[in-house]
């Protein structure tokens, strides 16, 4: 069920705020990897942006994708990238995130 405010599940939550073993037992409850809250964004976008690579790399190893893409039309590794998130820049591309993806606005 997604908050009314922002649609962000409780997976969603549990990225933004960096608790991997909380995502760890959502996605064992199945979870939706791919669910996307009412700007776009996966909880993959979530950990990316605030550099929770522990929250990442549970994500990931439960299916995420990495080429979803927010309505801003940016992926999670775009989203890496801007916030100078090395360590989840790392498991992404070792996810094969396509390096050469431009986001939809340009």
């Amino acid at each position: 069920v997604a908050d009314k405010v922002w649609g962000r599940t409780a997976l969603h939550v549990a990225a933004l705020e960096g608790q991997a073993q909380v995502a760890e037992l959502l996605l064992g409850s199945g979870a939706e990897t791919e669910a996307q809250a009412f700007d776009g964004s996966t909880s993959l976008h979530l950990a990316a942006a605030h550099g929770h690579a522990s929250a990442a790399a549970a994500l990931l190893a439960g299916g995420a994708g990495t080429e979803a893409q927010a309505s801003w039309g940016s992926s999670a590794l775009h989203v890496a990238c801007w916030h100078g998130a090395a360590d989840v820049i790392a498991l992404l591309l070792n996810s094969r995130a396509d390096v050469n993806a431009v986001p939809a606005d340009g």
